[in-house]
């Protein structure tokens, strides 16, 4: 990357030379000029790069992502995990998708978007 930056640099420099030459400037003074010309572009892209930076740092906590609504599983979900647990054996204490699934079928919100094959 730093490679192909310096390409493009020094093709830079050389038409700002070759655009000073043709305005009657001397070949020193134009290379002199279009050196400082890359210089001074240097410096204002790291400010630019440093302010943009700035401007990110202050925004991001500003910016919230909205949340979206949860469907109708994700609220069943949310409000009844602790009533479908395991009692015993290997999985005690985790939730029971599979009763909770066979529940959830049988309620109204359950029953609206079934396909059926």
């Amino acid at each position: 990357m730093a490679d192909v930056q310096k390409i493009i640099e020094t093709a830079l420099q050389q038409l700002i030379a070759a655009g000073l030459e043709q305005k009657g400037m001397s070949k020193a003074e134009a290379q002199i000029l279009s050196k400082a010309a890359i210089i001074g572009l240097d410096k204002v892209d790291q400010v630019l790069v440093a302010a943009d930076d700035e401007a990110k740092r202050i925004v991001d906590p500003l910016v919230k992502k909205q949340k979206r609504k949860l469907n109708s599983w994700q609220r069943y979900v949310k409000s009844n995990s602790k009533k479908f647990k395991f009692k015993s054996g290997k999985k005690r204490g985790q939730v029971n998708f599979k009763a909770m699934s066979r529940a959830f079928k049988k309620t109204p919100a359950g029953k609206g978007r079934r396909r059926r094959k």
